[in-house]
């Protein structure tokens, strides 16, 4: 899914990061900040080590999700973010306490990405120039496109 939306070239020598998914109902964008102010301290491991971790605590495993979190042409690093059932509400907790875990692949798409079928860069999360010019062009458009609306 990466290789095709995004311009990057995405190696295929991958290690990974685990991310706990702490609450949902904190405010997206500081949850978003935390969460990457802490990946940049995480040192990533091989599949076989965080397979070992995860599976320490699989059966209590709601949801993972895997996101590329880096990449470049010679690594990529994919963040593992998993969802336990604890954190679940106690009614519903019960209806999928015996489900084994769903796991999703996602790519994170950034806002001026969605309406165009440009391809854009896997990094973008993690700012840089190129997206924050993107970023202001994007909501330069939309100013102008809804000042003529009026």
């Amino acid at each position: 899914m990466a290789r095709k939306s995004c311009w990057n070239k995405i190696s295929t020598h991958t290690e990974y990061i685990l991310t706990e998914i702490k609450d949902p109902s904190l405010n997206f964008k500081e949850e978003n900040i935390s969460r990457l102010r802490e990946n940049r301290l995480k040192q990533p491991m091989s599949l076989k080590r965080v397979s070992e971790t995860l599976v320490e605590f699989y059966n209590d495993i709601y949801d993972i999700n895997l996101f590329i979190y880096k990449s470049k042409k010679q690594q990529t690093i994919v963040e593992i973010r998993y969802y336990l059932k604890a954190l679940l509400d106690s009614d519903f907790r019960k209806t999928v306490e015996k489900n084994k875990p769903m796991l999703h692949c996602k790519v994170a798409v950034p806002i001026y990405a969605h309406e165009s079928s440009r391809k854009f860069d896997v990094n973008w999360e993690l700012g840089g120039i190129r997206h924050q010019l993107n970023l202001f062009f994007y909501r330069l458009k939309y100013k102008w496109k809804y000042r003529l609306l009026e």
